[in-house]
């Protein structure tokens, strides 16, 4: 298990966008094409039709701006589906010197960087797709989970700068974990107005999206890390 030190610095570690391409190899010759983002020198998460589960070694290869074959060994540690697409963290095993020279290598080719991401929490797929497309819509990096549960593993390996929380999801008194993980992380609260204001009032949230099918009202809200907007 990696130390308390370690896991913070792999959260505070830069990820970057890079132009690549990347293949999964994992256990019984099994191979799989995927896309990657926000990869930094400690993991990645990727994207395909086939990931490999939770626990599984694996090695990604990657194709980076014209320099083929960057060959990083890894550990499968979250691994989910969002419909027809398989998503999966994954940590490199990578000694420190070679971390370094993988974090020079992303940040020489890298199209943009950035701090972290927003982590939606809603159990109805429905309402979840329709935050996350409103999200995504307004230029934010969005992961999506349907619990708590996931939502504090995600926010365990990645960085996260703010959760939108379905505030009348099971377990939302769990969030207060992801608290502890990312203790900067902005939490923002929507659904029935009993259950948002209860979210406020026990710090679970500390704004309210009124609409979080809306673009600019997201925008509004995550656009600008140092203002937090409540309502009227």
């Amino acid at each position: 298990m990696a130390s308390g030190s370690a896991r913070l610095e792999r959260r505070a570690a830069i990820r970057y966008r890079v132009p690549a391409r990347a293949q999964l190899f994992w256990s019984d010759a099994r191979v799989a094409n995927v896309s990657v983002s926000d990869i930094s020198a400690h993991g990645c998460l990727v994207m395909g039709e086939h990931v490999p589960h939770a626990g599984a070694r694996v090695f990604l290869s990657l194709e980076i701006s014209g320099l083929p074959n960057v060959r990083l060994p890894a550990t499968t540690v979250r691994a989910w589906r969002q419909g027809t697409t398989g998503q999966a963290a994954i940590r490199f095993e990578l000694p420190a010197v070679s971390a370094a020279g993988l974090d020079r290598l992303l940040r020489d080719r890298s199209e943009d960087t950035g701090a972290g991401i927003v982590l939606v929490v809603d159990s109805e797929d429905e309402s979840r797709e329709n935050v996350v497309r409103a999200a995504r819509a307004s230029g934010l990096r969005v992961v999506a989970v349907a619990s708590a549960v996931d939502a504090i593993c995600n926010a365990r390996d990645a960085p996260i700068d703010a959760v939108l929380a379905r505030s009348d999801v099971h377990g939302i008194a769990a969030l207060a974990a992801i608290m502890h993980d990312a203790p900067n992380a902005l939490r923002i609260a929507y659904g029935r107005r009993d259950s948002v204001e209860r979210a406020l009032t026990q710090r679970y949230a500390h704004a309210v999206a009124d609409d979080p099918t809306s673009p600019k009202c997201l925008g509004r809200l995550l656009g600008d890390r140092t203002r937090i907007v409540l309502p009227d």
